[in-house]
């Protein structure tokens, strides 16, 4: 009995051992969860719960033995927390989607607003571009019509000399043939004009 005794005290320290360095990497684990967890999400009510687990995972590896019950609450805990934090990380997946959603509506907005400004600016150069044409159609119709202006008032004065000549030619041929009563009659050709 006495060595039964003896290898039952043996496996139960063994077994202490090893639950100790087990509740210490699991301490450490917590630690690194939780630490991480207040670093991205800094939100009030998980922290606090996550900072318990982490003071008692420090408890632990610092030498005291924890209870059982004490492991499966933390057990729960970190699984609750594991949830929390699946949950916060599909919130801001989620978020980041609208995010970029929002870009994506603001860059398609930016680029057809740079559409119809270079569209605006297209039709302002060609609404330019008419009015000089337009411009210089009026300028040209204002030269023609000064031109027809001069060319007609160029044979009206060709006209009047013309027939002034003739009349002193007439007057001329009077005075040479003084019998003759009828004047001449000269043909008028275009060829003066």
């Amino acid at each position: 009995m006495g060595q039964q005794f003896v290898v039952k005290v043996a496996i139960r320290d063994e077994n202490a051992v090893v639950f100790a360095e087990q509740m210490d990497w699991v301490a450490v684990k917590i630690g690194g969860l939780a630490a991480r967890f207040y670093g991205e999400q800094q939100t009030g009510g998980v922290v606090p719960r996550a900072q318990r687990h982490v003071d008692i995972g420090v408890a632990v590896a610092s030498g005291h033995r924890a209870q059982p019950q004490h492991c499966r609450a933390m057990a729960a805990e970190l699984a609750d927390i594991d949830a929390q934090i699946a949950a916060l990380q599909q919130k801001r997946k989620e978020q980041l989607n609208r995010i970029e959603n929002k870009q994506a509506e603001q860059e398609e907005a930016i680029d057809a607003e740079s559409r119809a400004q270079t569209e605006m600016e297209a039709l302002n150069q060609e609404t330019e571009t008419i009015r000089e044409q337009l411009e210089e159609a009026r300028d040209e119709a204002h030269n023609q019509h000064a031109g027809r202006r001069a060319i007609e008032l160029d044979i009206i004065r060709a006209q009047e000399e013309m027939e002034s000549r003739r009349l002193s030619l007439a007057a001329i041929e009077r005075t040479l043939n003084p019998n003759n009563d009828a004047p001449p009659v000269f043909e008028e050709s275009d060829s003066l004009l």
